[in-house]
């Protein structure tokens, strides 16, 4: 009798094992199905990974560190490489000195850094890495007008203001490869 007791036990646990994981699973593949259409609901309200190539790049007047004001349309007839950075992204403070190398061995290509962060958190990015190129003052209309996803993001403006290219990018080769990407011959 005692061997029916044990069978019986054995059989009740193994079933309720079974049943638990076909619960889960169940209840697994109901979360998949939910998740899927609540990320197709709001596909419609994703920003958008940065401008179109081809189209014209919107004009600004931001201040640098000195207090000048800079534009883009300053930039006309140049081919230009915009840097949106953030002194408190820790990819950007990695980025940085690559960006004054970039500017110092591509003297054909103008640099902008504009920069999420005060007058003085910006005038100290200056001096610490040497730049000979400007910071600007960031500001939410431009970062909006150019649909910028995140930091360090990166913009190639051809000589006739219109976007070359654009992207992430973490390393001086990666800002080559978004600057040589789709030149203009």
């Amino acid at each position: 009798m005692d061997k029916n007791i044990g069978a019986r036990t054995l059989l009740v646990h193994t079933t309720a094992v079974i049943v638990l994981f076909l619960t889960n699973l169940v209840m697994f593949v109901r979360i998949a199905q939910l998740q899927n259409s609540v990320l197709e609901a709001l596909r419609p309200f994703q920003r958008r990974s940065g401008l179109e190539t081809g189209m014209e790049a919107p004009d600004f007047n931001l201040n640098d560190s000195n207090g000048d004001t800079i534009s883009l349309s300053m930039y006309e007839g140049h081919r230009l490489l915009l840097a949106f950075t953030s002194v408190s992204c820790s990819a950007c403070q990695e980025i940085f000195s690559d960006i004054g190398v970039f500017s110092e061995e591509n003297s054909e290509i103008a640099v902008l850094v504009i920069c999420r962060g005060s007058e003085e958190e910006n005038r100290d990015l200056e001096i610490e890495q040497d730049f000979n190129i400007p910071v600007l003052s960031w500001s939410n209309e431009v970062a909006e007008a150019y649909s910028i996803p995140g930091t360090p993001y990166f913009y190639v403006v051809d000589k006739y203001g219109r976007i070359e290219n654009s992207g992430f990018a973490g390393s001086i080769e990666q800002i080559l490869e978004i600057v040589d990407n789709n030149r203009d011959v």
